[in-house]
C-alpha cells in the first residue's frame, strides 16, 4: 500500500508541473502575438496564412489539451484507485475483524469443547451413580416389602397375642371362680357320690335290658329288609304286569275304536298316515260318544287337516371315537305325527345329547308313548311317566352292562329330553288345541284368515327362554310344577300349527318378528307385543348368539310371511330339498347348527268336503 501511494504522489507532482509550463507556454504565446500585430500595424495575416510562432503555440495548444484529457482521465483513475484502496482498506479491516473473531471463536470452542467434555463425563458419572441409585433403591424397596411383611406378621401376631392374653384373663377369671365353686362342689360332690353309684347300678341293668332289645330289633330289621326286598320284586312284576295289561287294554280299545268308526269314513276319502302309530302306554281313556267324534256328514261343517314333517341332523354334524371307528353322532330328535279319535297327534322330543346316555332313545320313547287324550297336570303327567319308566330304565341298565363306563354314567345322569305335543280336536264345529310343553321344544300357532299371517301364540312366551338351559325329562327325576307349561287355544277358521326342535323353531319365530318390525305391523296380543319388543332389543345391540340371529334375521326380513310358510310347505314336502335348506340357512347365520325337526300342520275350518290327510 505504501508504495503504490508514493507511485501515485510522483505521478500528481509530475502533472502538476506539465501543467505550469503549459501555463507559461500559453502566456508566451499571447504575448508573442501581440508583438506581432504590433509589428505589421495590427494588420491581419491573409486568410489561412500563419505565422511560424503561431502554429508552433497551437500545436502547443493541441498538446496541452491531450495532456488535459489524459490528465483528466488519470485523475478519474486516481479517484477509482482511491475509491478501491478505500473499498481494500475496509475490507482489509473487516477481514482483520473477521480474523479476530474466528480466533475468538476457536478459543470458545476449545472452551466448549472442554465444557462438553467435562459434562460428558459428569453424565457419565451421574448415570453411574443412577444406576447404582436405581439398584439400592430396588433393594431398599424389597426390604421395605419384606420388612412390611414382617411387620404386618408382627401385628397380626400381636393382635393374636392380645386375644389369647384376654382369653387367657376370662380363663383365669373363670377358674378363679371354679375354684370357688369347686369348693363348694366338693362338698356336694361326696354326697352325689353315693348317689351315683345307685344310678350306675340302675343303668347296668339298663343297659343290658337295651342290649336285649337291641338283639331284638335287629333280628326284626333283618327281616323287614328281606320283605321289602321281596316286595320290591313283588312291586316290579306288578309294574310289568299293569303295562302289559295296559298295552292290552290300548290295543282293544284301539280296536274298538276302529270298529265303531269304521262305516262312517268311506274308504275313498281317507289317506292313511305312513307314520306309524305306536300302541299308547297309558291308562284306559274312554272313547269319546259318537257325535263328539269328527263327522263327515254331507252337508255339515267339518276341519281338514294337512300335516307334514321332517327331522334332519345338524348340518356340521360332529363325531368321537370308538376304538379304531370314527362315529358320527346321530339325530337325537324324534316326533310323532299320527290321527287320533278326536283328530290329530303331533310332538316332538329333543334328546339333549350333551348330558345323559341313551337320550335319543328316550325321546323316541316319549312321543311313542304319548296318549290320544291331552296331559294337563303334574299328577297326569307322573301317571303316565310311571308306565314307562322303569321298562326303560331295565332295557338300557341291561344294554349297558357290557361297558362298565357307560353303565355308571346311565345309572348316575339317566337320559335327558325335552317334550312338546299338542292335540288338535274338531267339536261342535269349533276346532282347539290342548298343547304341552316341558323344555324349550317352540309351539307356535299363527292366523291365516288376513293375507299375511298373523301369530296368535307362543310357546316359550319369551325370547330370553333360548338363552337359558332348558329344564329336561328324565326317566330318574321327578317333573317340576314350574317346568310343566299346559293350556288350551281356540283356533281360528284357518289356522297353521308350527311344532319343532328349538333351532328350527326359534328360526320361524324371528322369521316372523322381523317382518312384523319391517312392515310396523300392530296386533292387539299382548304377548307378541312383548316379542316384538324382545326382537327390537336383540336386533339393536348385544353381542349373545341370539341377538347376533336377531340381527340376521332383521336384515333379511321380508314383507309376507304367508310366502315363507307356503315355502316351508314344499320344503317339507321333499327331505333332501328340506335338508339342503336347513344347511343354507346354518350358513347364512340365520339358524343354530343343531339338528333340526319340524311339524307344520295346517287348519281349514268350513263345509268342505276333503278330510285329514298327511304327507310323510
Amino acid at each position: 500500500m505504501g508504495g503504490i501511494e508514493g507511485d501515485w504522489t510522483l505521478i500528481a507532482a509530475a502533472v502538476s508541473g506539465l501543467g505550469l509550463a503549459l501555463v507559461s507556454t500559453a502566456a508566451g504565446i499571447r504575448i508573442g502575438r501581440r508583438s506581432i500585430r504590433d509589428q505589421h500595424g495590427n494588420a491581419e495575416s491573409p486568410r489561412g496564412f500563419l505565422v511560424p510562432d503561431e502554429r508552433e503555440a497551437r500545436h502547443q495548444m493541441a498538446r496541452l489539451k491531450a495532456i488535459q484529457a489524459a490528465i483528466a482521465v488519470e485523475q478519474e483513475r486516481l479517484r477509482q484507485v482511491e475509491a478501491a484502496t478505500g473499498d481494500l482498506e475496509r475490507g482489509q479491516y473487516e477481514l482483520n475483524e473477521l480474523k479476530r473473531e474466528r480466533e475468538h471463536c476457536q478459543t470458545e470452542i476449545e472452551a466448549a469443547r472442554r465444557d462438553l467434555s467435562t459434562h460428558n463425563a459428569a453424565i457419565e458419572e451421574a448415570d453411574f451413580r443412577g444406576r447404582a441409585l436405581s439398584n439400592t433403591l430396588e433393594v431398599v424397596s424389597s426390604n421395605l416389602e419384606q420388612e412390611q411383611q414382617v411387620l404386618a406378621n408382627i401385628l397380626s401376631e400381636i393382635r393374636s397375642a392380645q386375644q389369647r392374653h384376654t382369653g387367657l384373663v376370662v380363663a383365669i377369671e373363670q377358674m378363679e371362680r371354679q375354684q370357688t365353686d369347686s369348693a363348694k362342689k366338693t362338698t356336694d360332690a361326696s354326697r352325689s357320690h353315693e348317689h351315683a353309684a345307685l344310678a350306675l347300678a340302675q343303668l347296668t341293668d339298663e343297659i343290658t335290658a337295651a342290649e336285649a332289645r337291641h338283639a331284638q330289633v335287629a333280628s326284626s330289621t333283618m327281616e323287614a329288609r328281606l320283605r321289602r326286598d321281596e316286595l320290591a320284586n313283588e312291586v316290579i312284576a306288578l309294574y310289568r304286569e299293569r303295562a302289559e295289561l295296559v298295552e292290552q287294554v290300548s290295543a282293544l280299545r284301539i280296536a274298538a275304536i276302529e270298529l265303531n268308526t269304521q262305516p262312517s269314513i268311506p274308504l275313498d276319502d281317507f289317506t292313511s298316515p305312513e307314520i306309524p302309530v305306536h300302541p299308547v302306554a297309558s291308562a284306559p281313556v274312554p272313547v269319546p260318544p259318537p257325535d263328539k267324534l269328527l263327522s263327515h256328514s254331507p252337508g255339515q261343517p267339518k276341519t281338514s287337516w294337512t300335516a307334514l314333517a321332517q327331522s334332519v341332523a345338524k348340518p356340521r354334524n360332529d363325531s368321537f371315537g370308538s376304538g379304531t371307528q370314527v362315529v358320527w353322532r346321530r339325530n337325537e330328535d324324534r316326533y310323532r305325527l299320527t290321527t287320533t279319535t278326536a283328530g290329530v297327534l303331533a310332538a316332538i322330543a329333543d334328546g339333549a345329547g350333551a348330558s345323559g346316555l341313551f337320550c335319543g332313545a328316550w325321546a323316541e320313547t316319549l312321543v311313542n308313548r304319548l296318549p290320544e287324550t291331552p296331559i294337563t297336570s303334574l299328577s297326569a303327567l307322573n301317571e303316565w311317566l310311571d308306565t314307562f319308566c322303569l321298562d326303560f330304565h331295565n332295557t338300557y341298565a341291561k344294554q349297558s352292562k357290557g361297558d362298565a363306563q357307560k353303565h355308571s354314567k346311565f345309572i348316575r345322569e339317566g337320559s335327558f329330553a325335552t317334550l312338546a305335543a299338542c292335540w288338535v280336536s274338531d267339536f261342535d264345529s269349533k276346532s282347539t288345541i290342548h298343547w304341552l310343553g316341558y323344555g324349550d321344544s317352540p309351539l307356535l300357532i299363527f292366523d291365516r284368515t288376513n293375507p299375511n299371517p298373523e301369530l296368535i301364540f307362543s310357546h316359550p312366551h319369551n325370547l330370553i327362554a333360548f338363552e337359558r338351559d332348558p329344564e329336561l325329562l328324565n326317566w330318574k327325576m321327578m317333573p317340576n310344577q314350574s317346568s310343566l307349561k299346559t293350556g288350551i287355544v281356540n283356533l281360528p277358521a284357518r289356522a297353521t300349527v308350527l311344532l319343532a326342535s328349538d333351532g328350527i323353531g326359534q328360526f320361524f319365530l324371528l322369521r316372523y318378528l322381523a317382518m312384523r318390525q319391517k312392515i310396523e305391523l300392530k296386533e292387539e296380543s299382548s304377548q307378541t307385543e312383548q316379542l316384538a319388543a324382545e326382537f327390537r332389543r336383540l336386533a339393536q345391540g348385544g353381542d349373545s348368539r341370539l341377538a347376533r340371529a336377531a340381527k340376521a334375521h332383521a336384515g333379511r326380513a321380508t314383507q309376507n310371511f304367508a310366502e315363507e310358510l307356503s315355502a316351508c310347505r314344499t320344503l317339507l314336502a321333499n327331505e333332501q330339498e328340506f335338508t339342503t335348506m336347513v344347511a343354507a340357512w346354518c350358513e347364512d347365520g340365520l339358524l343354530a347348527n343343531d339338528d333340526s325337526s319340524l311339524i307344520m300342520i295346517d287348519i281349514e275350518h268350513g263345509p268342505r268336503t276333503t278330510t285329514t290327510r298327511f304327507r310323510p
